[in-house]
């Protein structure tokens, strides 16, 4: 197929004028690969919707052939594309229904992205043999990405047995909330391995002992067990100073008192920026003495217990600069209590996420107390606090029943609020539990509140009048505003903040657009410029050549005149000379 991209095709040639064409071939080799490049930024990675901090951008596996068009377009660009692998990140993607054998017998030694992770799919036998034929080239495996049931796992996991030295990728899972109880064997070794992805045994494995240039580990459903302590791990991170990404998440809760505590050294992780735990606090405890000066995200959640005790996180979250928030969104869910911090405008990120499993409201608030009360500090600074409550049919009425006791200690920890919105399902006993007992007002229960928002559907009525009187006795005053079509809910909130992103991005699309179509017309108007220049030159061109050829015709011509004047005299003195032959 030609290289020529014609914009005149199915026009006439213009008379007088040769056809002009924009064709590929006047973009050199660097244009071309940037131009690759971009396209395969955009096509390869998305971000990641389920993750509340907008970073996380995911790696789309299963578009490994993004190039396969690119190279078939003309031979200058399968040239190209073959002679730059590393810069352009290209593979050969072995994946459901591909003939793994007849491609590697046939394609350039390109390397191999291994993807088995569709959870709608199941492997035939002969996606099962091209996977073990594929995981044998383990000098050209550069990814791997396998889902399936543990039973079929283990096979694929004991193939990976030998030195991989260009794997960089790797994520073994056995589905939704399963964990395999397989290590990988002791003698696979990935010397450039960067992002592990796992839900094997961590003990012993050689992707936390025997690797040291991770970026990301994430250890998923790891099963309890007291043989995986905080130190093992923190001993290992001690090894891995460019990682950016943790996660450690349990599969299932064990005892507080199986943990054993960890010696009183500090990890220092100076690239960590995301972190996330799922677990009991006392295990937490002895994570807590990483040290992450450049963390930015905090996603924390707890199975459910009877108490909380976690003194060390307010010390592990001090320890970075990034973890400042001055909004909270505290959601009292079916199953589970949950703290985010509101987004940053300018980075649409959460720093914080908090969540304990928990189903009735009293013993949310009760937990509440106690985790919210060990990082105080960081909470005093809040200045918008937001409660939303979701309620469901199966908690009973008496376990609704919350003491206002806790509603003040909670409010206790926001010394700082100044906007409140609460709940149409929690104004009641909200209401009573800001109002004194004795008909004096509280000076450590939010003394800086300004507005409290009623956020619901029905009419604000006199339910908060005793509160907003006692501050207004108190030279406090406090504006009641009534939120009827906004936040009635939180998931209303997150639908609105959607909208109203989608709306910012519309209007950023508009923008652009619009700075696209006046750069268009300034290079139409500068292309039609430079065109007028070129014709300008050229007629001084042509008049330059034309008084050339005249000075050079006229200097002919009195050459010329010169020449036949001395014939002249020549022939008037032979005349002279000879007159009687004449």
């Amino acid at each position: 197929m030609s290289s020529r991209l014609s914009t005149t095709r199915g026009l006439k040639k213009p008379r007088g004028r040769a056809s002009r064409r924009l064709t590929s071939n006047k973009l050199n080799d660097d244009i071309l690969l940037n131009i690759f490049h971009l396209y395969q930024l955009d096509y390869l990675y998305t971000r990641d919707e389920e993750d509340s901090s907008g970073r996380n951008v995911r790696l789309r596996w299963d578009r490994q052939r993004w190039w396969y068009k690119l190279a078939q377009v003309c031979r200058k660009w399968r040239c190209l594309i073959l002679a730059s692998p590393i810069r352009l990140d290209i593979h050969l993607l072995c994946s459901y229904g591909v003939p793994v054998a007849d491609m590697l017998a046939h394609s350039p030694p390109l390397p191999l992205a291994i993807w088995y992770s569709n959870g709608d799919r199941e492997m035939t036998a002969k996606d099962e043999e091209d996977a073990l034929l594929a995981l044998s080239h383990h000098d050209r495996v550069h990814r791997i990405s396998l889902c399936m049931p543990a039973s079929k796992l283990g096979k694929f996991i004991n193939a990976m047995d030998d030195e991989f030295p260009i794997l960089e990728h790797i994520r073994i899972s056995s589905g939704p909330g399963g964990s395999t109880g397989q290590m990988f064997p002791t003698t696979f070794h990935a010397p450039n391995l960067r992002h592990a992805w796992t839900s094997c045994r961590p003990i012993g494995s050689p992707l936390v002992t025997a690797t040291v240039g991770l970026v990301s580990l994430e250890l998923m459903d790891v099963p309890s067990s007291p043989w995986f302590p905080p130190s093992y791990i923190l001993a290992r991170l001690s090894l891995m100073p460019q990682l950016t990404t943790l996660r450690i998440h349990f599969h299932s809760p064990h005892p507080n008192r199986d943990v054993e505590s960890p010696a009183a050294t500090h990890v220092m992780l100076p690239n960590l920026q995301v972190f996330s735990y799922r677990g009991v606090t006392a295990y937490l405890e002895g994570l807590a003495r990483i040290r992450a000066p450049i963390l930015s995200v905090l996603d924390v959640r707890f199975f459910n217990q009877l108490t909380f005790t976690v003194p060390r996180l307010m010390e592990f979250m001090e320890t970075s600069e990034s973890l400042v928030f001055n909004s909270v969104d505290i959601t009292f869910n079916e199953n589970s209590l949950e703290l985010m911090t509101g987004p940053d405008p300018s980075q649409q990120q959460r720093a914080l996420c908090l969540q304990i499993t928990c189903k009735h409201l009293d013993w949310q608030v009760a937990s509440a107390v106690q985790i919210f009360d060990s990082i105080s500090p960081v909470l005093s600074g809040v200045e918008e606090l937001t409660l939303s409550h979701v309620a469901h049919d199966r908690s009973s009425h008496t376990h609704d029943e919350v003491d206002r006791t806790q509603w003040r200690k909670l409010f206790r920890l926001f010394s700082n609020v100044k906007s409140l919105g609460v709940p149409e399902s929690l104004s009641g006993v909200l209401s009573h539990s800001l109002r004194s007992a004795n008909g004096e007002m509280s000076p450590e229960l939010l003394p800086n509140l300004l507005v409290l928002q009623y956020l619901g559907r029905s009419t604000v009525g006199d339910v908060f009048t005793s509160f907003i009187n006692e501050r207004q006795a108190a030279g406090h005053s406090v504006n009641l505003v009534a939120s009827s079509s906004l936040y009635t809910s939180w998931h209303q909130m997150q639908r609105l903040q959607k909208k109203e992103q989608r709306r910012l991005q519309k209007q950023q699309r508009r923008q652009l657009q619009k700075e696209q179509r006046r750069l268009q017309q300034g290079r139409k108007g500068l292309k039609q410029v430079q065109q007028k220049e070129q014709r300008r030159l050229q007629q001084e061109e042509l008049q330059q050549l034309q008084q050339e050829d005249r000075k050079e015709l006229q200097q002919q011509l009195q050459l010329s005149l010169q020449v036949l004047q001395r014939c002249r005299q020549v022939l008037q003195r032979c005349l002279k000379l000879y007159p009687q032959q004449q």
